[in-house]
């Protein structure tokens, strides 16, 4: 592609210095250009950016956007600052509707974004807004500096629901935006004899929000975070046999599937009871619902 486009990519056997680049335009780079590069090129170096700067800097804007469950994004075209990651000066902006907010996926919010960055900088190139005298976009809003939010690389602790504090919009959108979420479980078996008790790491494979009144439990008397199953109908088996758990709005979810740390992946109660974080389920007056141990712990 580079023989018939006279694009040439930068490697370690590219004489950058002795070239003489018009401009730099990296692509999903994540690492600083050296400022003695930057410095070789007649006009320094563009970038396009899939956020509204200054706000969302960070190497995961489309991934915190999703997760804030904004309602409208941004492209930016700025230059590449020789020190500080998106600090360049903003030589053009655009706002656009986030489609679906609340329920986008990543894949899909990439692509919108790929459109336009790509529009905005054939646009910036023809109109030349690297050619000095720079002439920086007068923003309408600005934000103060401690309201800023970063774009933090994605870790696996942002993943980790907090069964106390989080409502079901922002677990559906950490499951949408992050995919499989997790916690930690206490073996009912340790639970009583050992001091910390001990726990194993539930992965959540496949969750989703239901009505209350689609079961017969008697959800007032539960937490939210102790997840907890029931019997069902009399074609169902353990294997295909779900948990359920109140989130902290008191919305009912269903996971159908988990995978604990060191088993594949499994129907949910089928899973739960195999890893021995919790019992079967009970027989008698009460067999219509069973808690289990609590599935939020602390991250260590």
């Amino acid at each position: 592609m580079a023989r018939n486009t006279g694009f040439y990519p930068l490697t370690r056997l590219t004489p950058a210095l002795n070239s003489h680049p018009n401009h730099i335009r990296p692509l999903s780079f994540g690492l600083f250009i050296p400022p003695r590069i930057l410095g070789a090129a007649k006009y320094g170096g563009l970038n396009i950016h899939p956020s509204l700067l200054p706000d969302f800097r960070g190497p995961a804007p489309i991934h915190h956007t999703l997760l804030a469950g904004e309602k409208s994004t941004g492209i930016t075209l700025q230059t590449l600052h020789e020190s500080r990651f998106d600090h360049g000066m903003i030589l053009d902006q655009t706002r656009f509707d986030v489609p679906r907010p609340g329920s986008y996926d990543v894949q899909s919010l990439i692509k919108v974004a790929a459109e336009k960055g790509a529009e905005m900088l054939v646009n910036g190139i023809r109109n030349r807004l690297f050619v000095p005298p720079l002439a920086p976009l007068v923003q309408s809003v600005v934000v103060p500096e401690s309201a800023l939010r970063h774009a933090a690389k994605i870790r696996p602790e942002d993943r980790h629901i907090d069964w106390s504090s989080w409502p079901w919009d922002r677990i559906y959108r950490h499951h949408k935006v992050l995919g499989s979420l997790w916690n930690y479980a206490t073996i009912s078996e340790t639970s009583q004899s050992v001091d910390p008790p001990l726990q194993k790491r539930i992965i959540l494979t496949d969750l989703e929000n239901i009505e209350p009144d689609s079961i017969l439990a008697p959800l007032s008397s539960l937490e939210p975070g102790i997840p907890f199953a029931i019997p069902g109908d009399s074609s169902m088996t353990n294997k295909d046999r779900p948990l359920y758990v109140l989130t902290s709005d008191s919305k009912l979810v269903r996971i159908n599937q988990i995978k604990v740390e060191g088993d594949k992946c499994r129907g949910a109660y089928a899973g739960a009871l195999k890893a021995k974080v919790m019992g079967p389920l009970a027989q008698g007056e009460n067999s219509h619902i069973q808690p289990i141990s609590c599935f939020y712990a602390p991250l260590k």
